[in-house]
């Protein structure tokens, strides 16, 4: 009998490069091409984005609160409950689609955000509910400890979320021993199987060399962009041939201050491009051409795109202690975690030998091909859906959930827009920056209608709303377009995390005359 598989992610599989949306991209279309109906449920894509996972990958698309707000749905008071509160509610809202969509025999979500709970839940008989499984990816305790983030209240409901998520699942999985190892910090009776990820093993290798050093992940100390950027002030002065190439989103350090911004200002600026958050097909393109990538990180499960560099037989660089290493294995080159002065070495060591990469290059890929190709993990993977079938544990209601969970009162983003807005008089809103912050401020869009103020359209750069588009219902335009409208609203910077970021390319609109609160600062 056919298998039927849930995969929850919150990430737009195929249209991000985070790794969670990749690895379901990847796992959903290798459980299919092994034969199984996979079902991949995702947040509501973005106007003009498509997933494409394949004819046989069914996709569901589940409302964000916003959304479910604006569409005159009565939430209560969870939206100000804080992040914890609206993670809650947002897997209630997955497992609401799941079981509609259902019959399943598998639901499967990762630790982070905690987005299988709901579905623990949601079903009370254990003899025929799906079985469902964690995957343990990098919880959000392991996050703030790497990026050295003062532990708040919030954060401690929201891992206690993800913890609930690893204890009380019919099982785990987790691609590489070295995450199982440092979750276990922090939930000591984690179980976790073993398996690694899969990789399109029928790509062509590539012979390309520009001479490219890349990285690709977000710009923070957990990806270790501080050790590779201290390792490239030591590197680049002695080759200068060697283009550095920066993928991925920025964010603040914890001083608050823009991670680009600090590279940008220790690195030459001759050889080095920051790309920003690139698609999928773009970090391809990179990957094919460069000579060698470098993952720097302090935690790591897996790496999707180092598994994807080895198929086109690139070296790949990486930490000790991480699961990367357990991907590349003997024939991968490493250096100590951390140590900015051993990657200057090795990256001295190998970028002038061409010849080297290609051969270390070639051993990856054959690595690849036999340990980590889709039919193989796919076969492994099914087998131990199979074997965790007669595991489901008797799990309480819904109810009783929300019941034992401590939720606290903290500063929300509705809250806090509200606070920045004290003393004015009702007045029309932009929000600057069309992502989950914003969605969770349009979600207690409340707290400022009862003031008079309303939010009436979004300014976002991004290429896909180039020529409009909306967000959330709401018109999105350019900063050039928003300058050249008469009405001069008061406008948000929507971010958590980029903030400085935002602040930075708000510059015309202050010149322009336009109010810009920041929320953080």
């Amino acid at each position: 009998m056919t298998m039927r598989i849930a995969l929850l992610t919150t990430q737009w599989p195929g249209v991000r490069t985070g790794g969670i949306g990749t690895y379901t991209a990847e796992t959903a279309r290798a459980l299919a091409a092994a034969g199984a109906d996979v079902h991949v449920f995702t947040l509501t894509l973005p106007a003009g984005a498509v997933v494409d996972l394949g004819p046989r990958v069914q996709v569901h698309q589940v409302r964000e609160m916003a959304e479910r707000l604006l569409a005159g749905e009565d939430l209560g008071d969870v939206v100000s409950g804080g992040l914890a509160a609206q993670r809650l509610l947002q897997s209630e809202s997955f497992a609401q689609a799941v079981k509609m969509a259902g019959p399943f025999d598998v639901i499967e979500a990762p630790d982070y955000e905690a987005l299988g709970l709901g579905c623990m839940y949601a079903y009370q008989d254990a003899a025929t509910r799906p079985v469902i499984v964690t995957h343990v990816h990098s919880g959000s305790a392991i996050n703030r400890i790497a990026n050295e983030r003062t532990l708040t209240a919030e954060d401690k409901a929201c891992e206690m979320l993800e913890s609930l998520a690893l204890q009380q699942a019919d099982a785990c999985c987790a691609p590489s021993e070295a995450v199982v190892r440092t979750t276990r910090q922090f939930v000591p009776e984690l179980d976790a199987t073993v398996i690694g990820l899969g990789v399109d093993a029928s790509v062509t290798p590539s012979n390309d060399d520009d001479g490219s050093i890349v990285f690709v992940g977000r710009l923070e100390k957990l990806k270790g962009i501080e050790v590779l950027v201290d390792a490239l002030r030591a590197f680049s002065p002695q080759h200068a041939g060697a283009r550095i190439v920066l993928i991925g989103a920025d964010t603040r350090r914890t001083d608050g201050d823009s991670m680009r911004a600090w590279a940008q200002s220790m690195l030459p600026s001759g050889n080095v491009t920051f790309t920003g958050e690139l698609p999928p097909a773009q970090v391809d393109e990179h990957l094919q051409r460069c000579r060698l990538v470098v993952v720097p990180s302090l935690y790591e499960s897996f790496n999707l795109v180092a598994a994807r560099a080895m198929t086109f037989a690139k070296p790949v660089v990486c930490s000790t202690e991480i699961g990367t290493a357990e991907l590349v294995g003997p024939h991968g080159v490493t250096f100590s975690r951390g140590d900015s002065t051993a990657l200057a070495h090795v990256l001295s060591a190998l970028w002038p030998d061409p010849a080297r990469c290609r051969a270390i290059g070639d051993q990856l890929r054959q690595r690849a091909v036999e340990h980590f190709a889709h039919e193989r993990i796919a076969a492994w993977r099914l087998a131990f859906y199979q074997q965790i079938k007669q595991k489901r544990l008797q799990l309480p209601s819904l109810a009783d959930l929300r019941a034992s969970v401590q939720l606290p009162d903290v500063l929300t983003p509705g809250r806090r827009l509200l606070k920045a807005l004290a003393d004015r008089p009702p007045t029309p809103i932009l929000l600057f920056g069309a992502g989950r912050h914003t969605a969770r401020l349009l979600a207690e869009k409340k707290l400022w209608q009862s003031r008079g103020h309303e939010v009436v359209a979004i300014i976002d750069e991004h290429p896909r709303f180039a020529d409009g588009g909306t967000f959330l219902n709401l018109p999105v335009y350019s900063i050039t377009a928003a300058i050249k409208s008469t009405v001069r609203p008061i406008i948000a910077l929507s971010s958590d995390t980029m903030e400085e970021l935002f602040w930075q390319r708000a510059e015309p609109l202050r010149h322009a005359g336009f109010t810009v609160l920041r929320l953080y600062a």
